[in-house]
């Protein structure tokens, strides 16, 4: 009913949709005005810019390679597939897109937990899917599939402005999951991108203050410690590094010196390379110790990712 409360039409107001003259239902448009009266061209605009930005990086750094391989005319093919998908996109119901959203991040993390499975080779773990002639890297869709899945578990109104412990429990499984798995890739600029878009989400959503106040705290010690994790470690000289050093050429009895150091665990590289003065055919070898050094580090993260065991 309208305004009036007579539950009628007011005069002069006709009936949507109706043709004038014959009030048949007129039908439904081909284009909805509205999208592009509402179209933020702004941002697309500021988008293209940037990637225009990279186009002319990339031209300037291939253009001295033998052949001229065109490499950012490829990126701006990419750049032009891009916008035509992005309003392909545009032209789907965002409530759509949202119904398929925790699909959409199943997929992902699948594809996450596929390449700790599938591996590059000597224990690391393969940032990149091959789908024949194209390469894809599954993190990077995680930072989209999160955005989504998050932002539609969030869209129950009687959770906006009250979300407290219980209602972060599934956001923060959906974030988690993928976070470990990029991690253990390992690539921790990605993984750290998560909780950085995480956080403006739970704001919007309506986050208790003292609540995301407590967030915050253990957020941020969360990464000082994971930083520290790869920063901070210990020394331990393995099989593999001894047989680098014979493939580089080093002699016989260096090499075994540096063998007879296996099985023990330094915490600070003066101690290692202190236990290789003490040997004559260490003594003194800069070179040497700086090579051991480097390659015998192994982080704290070790203990619990497999990429640094």
């Amino acid at each position: 009913a309208y305004a009036t409360g007579l539950g009628g039409r007011p005069a002069g107001v006709s009936e949507p949709n109706l043709l004038p003259a014959t009030g048949a239902r007129a039908p439904p448009p081909m284009f909805d005005r509205r999208l592009l009266a509402n179209f933020d061209w702004v941002l697309l605009g500021l988008t293209l810019a940037i990637s225009l930005i990279g186009v002319a990086g990339i031209y300037s750094a291939s253009k001295g390679y033998p052949g001229d391989p065109h490499y950012w005319l490829r990126q701006l093919y990419w750049i032009g597939l891009g916008v035509a998908l992005g309003f392909v996109v545009l032209l789907v119901d965002f409530r759509t897109i949202g119904q398929w959203s925790y699909l959409f991040h199943g997929l992902v993390c699948g594809t996450l937990a596929v390449l700790l499975v599938v591996g590059a080779g000597d224990g690391q773990v393969d940032r990149w899917l091959n789908l024949g002639p194209v390469t894809v890297q599954p993190s990077e869709f995680a930072k989209f599939t999160t955005i989504l899945a998050v932002a539609y578990y969030l869209r129950d109104g009687r959770r906006v402005g009250n979300v407290g412990w219980r209602g972060l429990v599934v956001p923060l499984a959906l974030v988690l999951l993928p976070f470990f798995l990029i991690v253990n890739q390992p690539d921790l600029g990605t993984a750290l991108m998560l909780p950085v878009i995480f956080l403006p989400i739970l704001v919007l959503a309506g986050l208790r203050l003292r609540l995301l106040v407590y967030l915050g705290v253990v957020a941020l010690l969360a990464i000082l410690g994971l930083v520290a994790a790869f920063k901070l470690g210990f020394y331990r000289v393995d099989d593999p590094l001894v047989r680098d050093l014979q493939r580089q050429g080093y002699a016989a009895p260096q090499v075994e010196a540096v063998a007879q150091l296996k099985g023990q665990q330094y915490y600070l590289p003066g101690t290692l390379r202190s236990r290789m003065n003490v040997n004559p055919f260490l003594f003194g070898e800069t070179d040497l110790q700086d090579s051991v050094v480097e390659r015998s580090f192994r982080p704290f993260i070790s203990y619990v990712l497999r990429p640094y065991q």
